[in-house]
């Protein structure tokens, strides 16, 4: 059993294994290639993300206050048939345990939502469409006397 499982999370390891994330969903290199469509899709899917991220957070404090309860105050009047079973202290033990999980994994999932989010809102969408041309300043490096020269770039994407 314990092989499958480690294989298991070997396989979940490799096929999850692309570093940028728009890669694999999209099949853009960058993500200011992203078209309208796919990018305001991007945004709404972060923005889910980060939300889902901060519902697990409150979930597990909230499951975590509950498990701190039942070790200090016991069971209720009329307790439940698997609260009588496994008894107050490790009802309490076990959700204090889900709730310290929840919590871990809403602070890491809001997180990648977030971060996610603020890639996409700082790409600013800048795909342009078919033949079009952008100026920006650049610097080229002069490698003879190791110095930086300024200068414009012009960049033709078609």
């Amino acid at each position: 059993m314990k092989r499958i499982i480690i294989s298991f999370l070997g396989l979940l390891i490799v096929i999850n294994s692309s570093g940028q994330w728009y890669k694999n969903k999209y099949g853009v290199d960058r993500i200011d290639m992203l078209n309208n469509e796919e990018y305001a899709d991007a945004q709404n899917k972060c923005r889910d993300v980060a939300l889902a991220g901060g519902a697990m957070l409150l979930l597990g404090a909230a499951s975590f206050i509950s498990g701190y309860l039942y070790l200090h105050n016991g069971l209720g009047e009329d307790p439940g048939f698997i609260e009588e079973l496994i008894g107050a202290e490790a009802m309490g033990k076990g959700l204090i345990g889900l709730g310290g999980a929840l919590t871990v994994a809403g602070v890491i999932t809001g997180t990648v939502g977030l971060i996610r989010l603020s890639v996409i809102k700082s790409s600013g969408n800048n795909y342009s469409g078919f033949l079009s041309t952008n100026i920006s300043p650049c610097c080229i490096y002069n490698s003879y006397s190791g110095s930086f020269i300024p200068a414009v770039g012009l960049r033709v994407r078609f």
